[in-house]
């Protein structure tokens, strides 16, 4: 039997002397790790974050104004930059205070690879003052925007950004966007009486919110709210655990601004629908939306 080593002399001289090769590996390509995490993040990046739940639990925590976040809600789309290379997105900052007079701010985002094997490196280009639209994106250059050496984020190492006076970072929560109805009144059980609804109404699932009036003779004001709880305390007696929960508000909000004449329902963080019917009011809330909803089995 011949050694390994007798056969690859063997596979040399025939090379040699009669032109014949090996066949080549088919996987002798590889990428580096961090070429591969490059796709993997490129992938999952675009989408809608909020920090909802850290802004809530700041307060519950009682922790000094100093080291509370602000709500910020985040929109990352992947964008055509050609100037910028071939992973750019554009990010979208806003904050969202109490009293609604919410501030934007804009970024274009790159993602590469390197400069070490299993790195990926995000770099941010700001513009100081005004909006960075998707129409000027084809054309705009990197110098036209302000670009900080050495603010670069390393996804390798998980280096985190300062976020408040303690130097605990912001908490971005991906939100998923669910599509929902109101009727009015909640017309259920089959009873065969008139009602009007309200639809396309899209709510994302990080306290996305919204307050709209109904056509009735002596209208009303809704507000809905939907929020993917994530607790940061327990609120059990005995040290038992609470879950996490999809919570969805519907209520009346009264001229003076309070909400009455509603209730608030939970679910599972993954369910993919969720409903409430009041009798007044109805609301049903669904990732689909319902004219792409079909059979299941």
């Amino acid at each position: 039997m011949k050694s390994q080593h007798g056969l690859l002399a063997f596979a040399a001289s025939v090379a040699l002397v009669g032109g014949w090769a090996p066949p080549a590996a088919a996987q002798g390509q590889d990428s580096t790790p961090g070429e591969r995490s490059l796709l993997i993040m490129a992938e999952l990046l675009p989408g809608q974050y909020d920090n909802m739940n850290q802004s809530y639990f700041d307060g519950r925590r009682k922790l000094p104004e100093p080291d509370r976040h602000e709500r910020i809600h985040t929109t990352i789309t992947r964008v055509n930059a050609p100037a910028f290379g071939k992973h750019v997105f554009l990010w979208v900052n806003e904050t969202q205070p109490a009293d609604g007079a919410g501030k934007r701010s804009y970024r274009v985002a790159t993602l590469n690879a390197g400069p070490a094997a299993d790195e990926v490196v995000m770099k941010s280009y700001f513009r100081m003052a005004g909006e960075i639209t998707a129409a000027e994106l084809a054309t705009l250059a990197p110098t036209a925007l302000i670009s900080t050496p050495g603010c670069e984020y390393v996804i390798k190492t998980g280096k985190r950004i300062t976020g408040v006076a303690s130097g605990e970072p912001f908490w971005m929560e991906r939100a998923r966007q669910f599509h929902c109805y109101v009727d009015v009144p909640g017309v259920g059980g089959g009873r065969d009486i008139p009602f009007n609804r309200y639809d396309d109404i899209e709510l994302h699932d990080k306290g996305g919110s919204t307050t709209f009036r109904t056509r009735d003779a002596q209208p009303k004001e809704i507000f809905l709210r939907l929020q993917s709880v994530t607790w940061q305390v327990l609120n059990e007696a005995n040290d038992n655990f609470n879950r996490n929960s999809l919570v969805l508000y519907a209520f009346e909000k009264m001229p003076d601004g309070t909400l009455k004449n509603g209730s608030y329902v939970f679910t599972d963080t993954e369910a993919s629908r969720v409903g409430n019917n009041l009798g007044w009011m109805l609301v049903n809330c669904a990732l689909t939306k319902r004219n792409e909803a079909r059979p299941e089995f």
